[in-house]
């Protein structure tokens, strides 16, 4: 469940569509972690974002409808549906194929 984030390959260009680092590593967790029910402390725990910072990606991920949320008591918790999350996969694999093809040409042009 714990996931291993790579800062600095997370800052490339290849996932620079997806925004800041921040917003990209909670993308990521909640793909490789579809219908899993996280609060900000569970993505804390995963990630060691800071909780205001995450706080408010998962704020903004859930009104544009990549997250969704319920409360449960005084905990709010997030989920990502296994079809969004496949789509994001998805993306980033492709991405990262773009970048590796773009990489070998530079190399050999």
């Amino acid at each position: 469940f714990p996931v291993t984030i790579h800062t600095a390959a997370l800052q490339t260009e290849t996932y620079a569509f997806f925004g800041t680092a921040v917003k990209q590593t909670i993308i990521k967790l909640f793909s490789q972690n579809p219908d899993t029910k996280m609060s900000v402390l569970d993505v804390y725990k995963q990630t060691n974002l800071p909780p205001a910072s995450a706080q408010g990606v998962l704020n903004e991920l859930e009104q544009i409808g990549i997250l969704k949320s319920k409360r449960n008591g005084k905990y709010r918790h997030y989920t990502m549906e296994r079809e969004i999350a496949e789509e994001f996969t998805h993306v980033y694999d492709r991405l990262t194929n773009i970048k590796t093809l773009v990489k070998k040409k530079k190399r050999n042009p």
